[in-house]
């Protein structure tokens, strides 16, 4: 039986296994391993991070590497998305862990957007207090803040909140359309859709989101009459304000989808190989790095031979997952 496996071997093999699901059955199976598997604390040198599933935003989730099908029911009218599993109705928001099966709930409510004129002045105040939420991140402590549209259409806003609180803040809006958003270093930073970066400071006290642009250039990909277009990647020096091209990512592998991104390291992850970036993305730019006959919105980038091939889980090769998103447990 299991109960006769030494724990430094029980150890090694419980490391070897990339799935959280399996790593939850490894747990299951005797008192011994469960004994063996308790021994790590969350915060290093604990596991190697477990491999992220893809979340098909309907309560439907795959894990990587062998595709095993997980379901969380989310109820009618129910969105999810974010990094933090963001889901809501027209009315009701909320943060939920699938796995755990915590729930956090967010306000309905955001205050009226400030209207900026491009010189920085004013505009009359909004009456509009429909909102539609983007990207939620969970910063330090209890501090949440998300990027938002008052219109579908309209231009974006970062806001945020404390749970419990009736409101999300005021956010100023300029007329940007802001494509993704990250925390680094207690800052959050946002690219809007020319490739601009934006650092803003929010806290409870300021909570309008108002953000420092602190790189202005962008990349321009050269126009050429061939469909198709090359893979680049950037990373931003904030000390020089500008875009710099990155050969290599050395043993990082980059997990990016439009509502959660995550980078790991390969020598953390035996099964893992670096250089790689899994990417989810529905915008049409992405599938013109594929041949016509075999557009993709998802895919894998090796940056080591410029190459790139589609996603498998297991006997299932992803292609199209527009509306998918990486899970990380």
């Amino acid at each position: 039986g299991g109960s006769g496996l030494p724990p430094d071997l029980a150890d090694i093999v419980l490391r070897r296994l990339p799935s959280l699901a399996d790593r939850a059955r490894f747990a299951s199976a005797c008192r011994h391993w469960l004994h063996v598997a308790t021994q790590y604390s969350p915060s290093p040198p604990g596991l190697p991070p477990a491999l992220p599933w893809l979340n098909f935003h309907d309560g439907s989730f795959r894990s990587l590497p062998d595709g095993e099908p997980h379901s969380f029911p989310l109820g009618e009218d129910t969105l999810c998305g974010s990094s933090s599993g963001c889901g809501g109705t027209s009315h009701r928001h909320f943060l939920k862990n699938p796995l755990l099966g915590t729930t956090r709930w967010l306000p309905g409510h955001c205050r009226e957007p400030v209207d900026l004129n491009p010189d920085g002045s004013r505009r009359p105040v909004s009456t509009s207090t429909r909102f539609f939420i983007s990207k939620v991140i969970v910063c330090s402590g209890d501090l949440i803040a998300a990027t938002v549209n008052y219109h579908i259409t309209g231009p974006c806003a970062v806001v945020c909140c404390r749970p419990g609180t009736s409101s999300w803040s005021a956010g100023q809006r300029d007329g940007r359309w802001y494509k993704d958003m990250a925390l680094y270093k207690g800052k959050l930073y946002t690219v809007a859709d020319d490739g601009s970066l934006f650092a803003h400071e929010v806290t409870e006290d300021t909570g309008n989101g108002e953000g420092e642009q602190v790189i202005n250039d962008c990349y321009r990909p050269e126009q050429g009459c061939t469909p198709h277009m090359t893979l680049k990647v950037f990373e931003a020096d904030l000390e020089m304000r500008r875009w710099v091209e990155v050969r290599s990512l050395g043993d990082q592998v980059l997990f990016v989808s439009p509502y959660s991104s995550k980078a790991v390291s390969s020598d953390e992850c035996g099964y893992l190989r670096g250089n790689q970036i899994y990417f989810i993305d529905d915008s049409l730019t992405v599938w013109r790095l594929w041949p016509s006959s075999k557009p993709r919105t998802s895919g894998v980038y090796d940056m080591s031979s410029g190459t790139m091939r589609s996603i498998s889980l297991g006997g299932l090769v992803i292609n199209d997952q527009a509306k998918g998103s990486w899970f990380f447990p």
